[in-house]
């Protein structure tokens, strides 16, 4: 059996580049910044859901730059994707599927849980995350 260095990523036998979380980030800020410039009449900055979201975005980013940075342990992780999900549940961005609200917010945070896991999944497997995530952008 040989030796793995726990900085190693498990899934691949070579080093991939890490932190390219960033550069979706910034495409995320640089789409809210266009569309306040082309909508001046729009006021984001003020409603409270589109604050939850960048928040909650801003929460997921930082704890996945954290994770590449530090590899940090799982509880973390899901105490942050957690935390994405109650931002967002709080803010009044939820799903809306029962007339239970305590089962819609259940729904919501196994959404937002599962998609940041998915997502980190499959960021493990050779860039596939990019056109994954462009696929379901388009559809």
């Amino acid at each position: 059996m040989r030796n793995i260095d726990e900085n190693t990523i498990r899934w691949a036998s070579q080093s991939k580049p890490a932190l390219g979380g960033i550069s979706f980030f910034i495409n995320f800020l640089f789409s809210i910044t266009l569309f306040l410039m082309f909508n001046p009449q729009r006021e984001l900055l003020g409603n409270i859901q589109v604050l939850g979201l960048v928040l909650s975005c801003s929460t997921g980013f930082l704890a996945g730059l954290a994770d590449d940075a530090y590899n940090t342990k799982p509880l973390l992780k899901f105490l942050a994707q957690l935390s994405c999900a109650l931002i967002l549940i709080f803010s009044g961005t939820s799903i809306h599927l029962f007339e239970y609200e305590w089962l819609n917010f259940f729904i919501t945070i196994c959404w937002v849980v599962g998609i940041m896991n998915s997502i980190n999944m499959l960021d493990n497997m050779d860039a596939i995350t990019t056109s994954t995530s462009i696929c379901i952008i388009l559809s």
